[in-house]
């Protein structure tokens, strides 16, 4: 076809050749005309006469063209210059290409060409036919080298190990460096190896073509160490805090040594620095390469201070003079205590020095280290001598012995006076020591200070004590009417002092009149004053007679118990009775008591005084009264009514029992009745009871008790049931229609529906006839009132239901409408399930044999309802993506309802904003295509999950919806068969890596959208975590600067390398990963 064949192209043997479209007839074609592949007809044309064959030549013509060509990857063929590309190298969907320098005609180019910059021209060449493409292909080829890369700094490449060099750390004036092991081919190094000392090969990379450098730079790299430090002494670095040790004073056996406060990383410490104890990190830095030890050298060290002693008693510390004190006399809560003159320096006071008032300085010294304290304690001295005491009267101390005088009796000019047995030394003597005649030795004692005088006094002591007076008699009695007086007891000695106590006590006079009791004398010396010690003890009794007292006055004898005088009653003893309130012959205790008024009076055993008056009582003597009398000597009684004593029948009043017939106790009236013998007098007002007492016998009786299995009983009418027919469980029972009283029931009295009452026949002869009576309720079946139940009376489709007859015994026949019996439902059944199956009106029948061998039917009419209520919910895993990010919208649907449902359909259409990327339930099928939900079974109060995974697009609508479609049966409230869900996707893409190098060209760390987020802030950290770089409201202006101080100085910039960053954009949302540094 590339020839532009015509029908003149044709090659016939003759010449006037013509062209039709068909074997007859048909359209002329003019010769004229393009050839295309098909079936025509040619006829030979006589010039002369114009007459054409009769037959026409059918002639098949096939015009071939191959096609323009294709290329595999449209567009601009880019070939690195490093790789020697030709013609053949440019790839097409299409064999056979052959090359020209014009789109038509041409200079042909040969495949094996080197390929350049430029534009160029392919066809197919079809090796069948020789055919070419009709049409060339127009190609742009672009070869690319892009050059050898300079280094920033020329020459070879100086780095320290402990910086971790890799191979992105070498500086280039480009960015894209690939390295080598060798200067051509060899193996790609990646650019995060760690660097070595070496010669490698660096080329160009560029970004968009992905072609290196033809020609790669040979870079000689140095890593640097200075090693690890060594200590001088190995092991714990031991200083005294009172030297004031800095981080020099440690010894190396290298100089130029830098400190760290960890192992790694941390902040520098300058060697001026003080030290104090705990671990730090030296390492050597190369004053040349400026290099630092890879590995630094863990150092211990430990500052010691044995601290500042502190006294056991802190302020001024006193001592005594007596004491001869000496520095180490001093107490401290430590040891090793050392003392100076002045609190830093001064000169060293021996603990052997004698003490003097004043202030010193002590330290401790610690005898491991040989370290003082740092701080000395300043502690002032005080060395005190209270004096020698002085006496208020001077020369011998004289003393009464009665007045039990210690030596704190003794009188001095001063106080805290104290005691010794000797001038010097000697025993110390309490103060409330008793004193004793002898000679003494006195000392003050100041009281702030507990001193003592260095020089005691000597006192001499006289102790006074005349002898006790006598007496011929201890005991001593006086008569009352005689007066007596203190002066009136005997004693055998002059100038005798009387008291009330045997020590202590006032003086009595010699007149006071005496009374009975204790008095102690005392002989009273007439030169000193002094008494006796011990005292004589007189005991005086003053007689007198007291009138006797009695509780009664008037008293009652019973002439039964043959009173006598001594019978009546007084308060005290020995009193003798008299017919007159004076005078008279006193009447023996033995003689028997008659009625009348007699006196009483109390002859004193020991003074033999009488009663100034006599005691006048009144005497009765009373008779009894008879015995009491009954209607039944032998008496019931029951025990429900809680009999008690009084309960007993006799026919008069005031009647007391006893247990006994002679003597006992009365029984008090409201004592509980038992089942023995009682006996009972009448009482008197004067207690006088008939020795004869009533004798009745007492049965307490326990009532017969009626029990039934059931207190509700219940009766076929047609069975013409009686009173026997009750069923209790005991015999002999008599019934009635009341709870108590009333008349008996005879055994074949017909029932009636009420309530019986039973009581056992014994209780009527017992005395428990009041006893409770058992009732038992009487009801008649009624099959017209036993209808159908049911477990639900509102049933639902699908839903399982139970429905029971009451009275039933056999031969049942279950039939229903609008249901299936799923259980029960048999002939000995009485009760049915039916599963309904659809809305509407439902019955159900049944025919049985009721409790009273009745054949009945019974019928329950039933409305079924759907009571299915169908709830969906949508969620997404974050309602924030961004975008490309996949997310998972979680849709659960829920029958919340009592009923079943069945071929439930929900759409889920994804909108156009996501990409659906898969789907998976916990139940049904969910189709890709056509987005819905199958859900073949959802029982009451199941959930089914639908989770659909999708990829957020960059644009389109962000609102989910599901929806149930359908479900048999239907929803009633649709309300709630919807849920939707909105995703607002965040715009912020992060390209983590940028060549800050003045380029003009990725010179900033960019992240796309950050301007929708102003409150937004960034933080970039170094591999060690430490931060390097911190903004808020960032906007896109970073180019590689420090600007917090640290691991680097602000304003420097970062190093190539791997950074980690930290975007918080305002709401919560966080974004976090690793960017590098190209330079």
């Amino acid at each position: 076809m590339v020839n532009a064949p015509t029908f003149a192209s044709v090659q016939f043997n003759e010449t006037n050749i013509v062209w039709y479209t068909a074997l007859t007839g048909g359209t002329g074609i003019p010769s004229t005309t393009a050839l295309t592949s098909g079936t025509y007809y040619a006829a030979i044309k006589d010039p002369t006469t114009s007459c054409e064959s009769i037959t026409r030549l059918t002639v098949t013509i096939n015009v071939n063209d191959p096609g323009t060509p294709t290329l595999v990857t449209a567009g601009t063929q880019n070939f690195c210059l490093v790789n020697a590309p030709t013609f053949a190298s440019v790839q097409f969907n299409q064999a056979n290409i052959v090359w020209y320098t014009a789109l038509t005609g041409g200079t042909g180019i040969p495949s094996t060409t080197a390929l350049t910059s430029g534009t160029y021209y392919a066809a197919i060449s079809d090796p069948t036919t020789g055919c070419e493409s009709a049409v060339r292909l127009s190609v742009t080829i672009s070869v690319t080298d892009p050059g050898t890369p300079t280094l920033v700094t020329a020459g070879t490449q100086n780095f320290c190990l402990v910086n971790a060099p890799t191979f992105a750390s070498v500086q280039f004036n480009q960015a894209n460096i690939v390295w080598y092991t060798a200067l051509t081919g060899g193996t790609e190094i990646p650019s995060t190896t760690a660097l070595t000392s070496g010669t490698y090969y660096a080329a160009l990379k560029d970004a968009t073509t992905g072609c290196e450098s033809s020609v790669r730079l040979a870079v000689t790299i140095n890593v640097n160490d200075p090693g690890t430090p060594t200590l001088v002494t190995a092991g714990t670095q031991n200083f005294c805090l009172v030297n004031a040790p800095t981080f020099a004073s440690v010894q190396f056996n290298q100089a130029n040594i830098v400190w760290y406060t960890a192992l790694t990383g941390g902040t520098a410490i300058a060697s001026t620095t003080a030290l104090t104890s705990g671990t730090y990190y030296a390492a050597i830095s190369d004053p040349t390469s400026g290099c630092e030890s890879a590995v630094r050298l863990t150092v211990t060290i430990n500052v010691s201070d044995p601290g500042t002693p502190t006294l056991v008693t802190a302020g001024t510390q006193n001592f005594c003079l007596v004491n001869a004190p000496t520095f180490a006399s001093v107490q401290f809560n430590q040891t090793n205590i050392v003392w100076y003159t002045a609190l830093t320096g001064g000169t060293g006071i021996p603990s052997t020095t004698a003490l003097t008032s004043g202030t010193y300085y002590a330290a401790i010294n610690d005898p491991a280290s040989g370290c003082e304290s740092a701080v000395r304690l300043a502690v002032t001295i005080s060395i005190t001598d209270p004096g020698t005491p002085t006496l208020v009267t001077a020369g011998t101390q004289n003393f009464c012995f009665v007045n039990v005088p210690t030596f704190a009796s003794v009188q001095f000019n001063q106080t805290n006076i104290i005691w010794y047995t000797a001038l010097t030394g000697g025993t110390a003597i309490p103060s409330t020591t008793a004193l004793t005649s002898g000679t003494y030795y006195a000392a003050l004692k100041d009281a702030a200070t507990g001193c003592e005088s260095s020089a005691r006094l000597t006192v001499t002591v006289n102790v006074t004590d005349p002898v006790t007076p006598t007496t011929a008699n201890a005991s001593q009695t006086f008569c009352s009417e005689n007066n007596p007086t203190v002066a009136n007891i005997q004693v055998n000695e002059t100038n005798v002092v009387w008291y009330s106590a045997a020590t202590g006590g006032t003086p009595i006079s010699a007149t006071t009149v005496l009374v009975s009791g204790d008095y102690f004398a005392a002989l009273k010396d007439a030169s000193t004053g002094c008494e006796s010690s011990i005292r004589l003890k007189v005991t005086v009794t003053v007689g007198g007679s007291n009138v006797p007292t009695t509780n009664n006055a008037a008293q009652n004898f019973c002439s039964t118990s043959a009173p006598t005088f001594a019978s009546i009653q007084v308060n005290e003893s020995n009193v003798s009775w008299f017919n007159g309130a004076t005078g008279g012959t006193a009447i023996p205790l033995t003689t028997a008591l008659t009625s009348g008024i007699y006196y009483g009076e109390i002859t004193n055993p020991l003074t033999g005084c009488k009663s100034a008056t006599r005691l006048p009582v009144t005497i009765t003597i009373v008779n009894p009264m008879p015995t009491p009398t009954t209607t039944s000597s032998t008496q019931n009684f029951c025990s429900v009514n809680a009999p008690k004593v009084s309960n007993i029948q006799v026919n008069e009043s005031n009647v007391i029992w006893y247990s006994t017939a002679t003597g006992g106790t009365a029984i008090p009236a409201t004592t509980a009745l038992a089942n023995g013998t009682y006996y009972g007098v009448v009482a008197s007002g004067s207690g006088c009871e008939n020795p004869l007492r009533l004798q009745v016998i007492v049965n307490v009786n326990t009532p017969g008790i009626v029990t039934t299995p059931r207190v509700n009983q219940t009766f076929c009418l047609s069975a013409a049931p009686t009173i026997e027919s009750i069923v209790v469980n005991e015999a002999n029972v008599i019934w009635y229609t009341s709870a108590n009283g009333g008349t008996p029931l005879a055994a074949n009295t017909p029932l009636t529906a009420s309530t019986y009452y039973a009581s056992v026949l014994n209780n009527t002869t017992n005395g428990c006839e009041g006893a409770t009576r058992l009732g038992v309720t009487i009801s008649f079946e009624n099959d017209a009132l036993v209808p159908i139940t049911t477990t639900d009376d509102t049933p639902c489709v699908f839903q399982g239901v139970t429905y029971s007859i009451a009275n039933g015994k056999s031969d049942y026949i279950w039939t229903v409408q609008n249901g299936t019996i799923t259980s029960g439902g048999g002939n000995a059944d009485g009760t049915v399930t039916i599963s309904w199956s659809d809305i509407g009106p439902g019955k159900v029948n049944v025919t049985y044999i009721n409790t009273c061998n009745e054949k009945t039917t019974k019928s329950l009419n039933v409305n079924v309802a759907t009571c299915s209520d169908l709830t969906i919910t949508n969620t997404v895993s974050n309602p924030t993506p961004n975008f490309g990010e996949q997310i998972t919208f979680t849709v659960t649907v829920n029958n919340v309802g009592e009923g079943n449902f069945i071929n439930t359909i929900v759409s889920e259409l994804l909108p156009s904003g996501f990409d659906l990327i898969s789907a998976s339930t916990t139940a049904g099928t969910y189709d890709l295509t056509t987005q819905l939900w199958t859900i073949p079974t959802l029982n009451a109060g199941q959930s089914v999950v639908l989770t659909i995974v999708a990829e957020v697009l960059p644009s389109g609508n962000y609102t989910n919806v599901a929806t149930v479609e359908i479900s048999t049966p239907l929803d009633v409230d649709t309300s709630n068969n919807s849920a939707s869900v909105t995703v607002v996707p965040v715009c912020l893409t992060v390209y983590n890596e940028f060549t800050p190098n003045n380029d003009g060209a990725n010179d900033l760390f960019r992240i796309d959208c950050i301007e929708s987020y102003p409150n937004n802030e960034l933080k970039v950290y170094n591999r060690y975590g430490s931060l390097v770089y911190s903004k808020q409201h960032y906007e896109n202006d970073w180019d590689g600067t420090a600007n917090v101080s640290g691991v680097i100085n602000r304003g420097d910039m970062l190093p190539t390398g791997t950074y980690f960053y930290v975007i918080t954009i305002g709401d919560g949302t966080v974004k976090k990963g690793w960017l590098s540094i190209m330079r």
